[in-house]
């Protein structure tokens, strides 16, 4: 049997916290990344630490005041070196892997 830790209801609920941290690119961007992850097949607990992480990041782009498009290299180093888990960073990873 599978053990699931979250809900669909988790998911929307994560989406709505995001509507209201985000700017409205932010949160668009955030909504194409919803959409790619459910469209590739992912589990509701895949998504909801996918989510997770994206938001973080683009809280942590939105507070540097650049768009994506604007971000350097130094930018994300810096982002992924705040994080202390291994496994962490490569969660991040992915994000930021399908982003592009």
């Amino acid at each position: 049997m599978e053990i699931r830790y979250h809900t669909t209801n988790t998911v929307k609920t994560l989406i709505k916290r995001a509507k209201g941290e985000l700017k409205k690119s932010f949160y668009e961007l955030f909504k194409a990344y919803y959409k790619y992850i459910v469209s590739a097949g992912h589990s509701v607990d895949m998504i909801y630490v996918e989510l997770s992480r994206c938001l973080v990041f683009l809280k942590y782009v939105q507070v540097l005041r650049m768009s994506l498009d604007e971000l350097e290299l130094e930018d994300i180093n810096d982002f992924l070196a705040s994080r202390e888990s291994a496994s962490t960073r490569r969660w991040y990873m992915n994000v930021l892997r399908n982003f592009s």
